[in-house]
């Protein structure tokens, strides 16, 4: 399974690398279903291979909150910044994926998954 961190010099215009990325990422998101329906902690399934768009960052911001219930990240990893997007700019792409990639670390590690 790719690691999301091969993403972290994704560039803004780069339509083949952001296909990778939300085959990647919807990957990960399938391996954080299985964990918690392991432990008796289900929550939403849901698509995330579809490339961007309103209703994509809304279901994927409530599948974070969901698994922010099961870990609190840290202050500087602030969900908002999932939902409060702007993606017509670089300088904003960029920091929703550097956050994004911060908060999939911690998911990460409370899951024992290693990249």
């Amino acid at each position: 399974m790719p690691a999301l961190d091969l993403f972290a010099d994704l560039q803004f215009d780069d339509k083949v690398g952001m296909l990778m990325f939300l085959q990647a990422h919807a990957a990960r998101h399938s391996i954080y279903q299985q964990a918690a329906a392991y432990a008796n902690d289900n929550f939403a399934d849901t698509n995330l291979t579809t490339y961007p768009d309103d209703d994509w960052f809304n279901r994927h911001y409530s599948v974070h909150a969901q698994l922010a219930q099961l870990i609190v990240p840290t202050p500087t990893s602030s969900l908002s910044t999932l939902i409060d997007y702007d993606w017509s700019s670089a300088d904003s792409f960029y920091t929703w994926m550097q956050t994004h990639n911060a908060i999939h670390d911690q998911i990460d590690q409370y899951f024992g998954i290693n990249s």
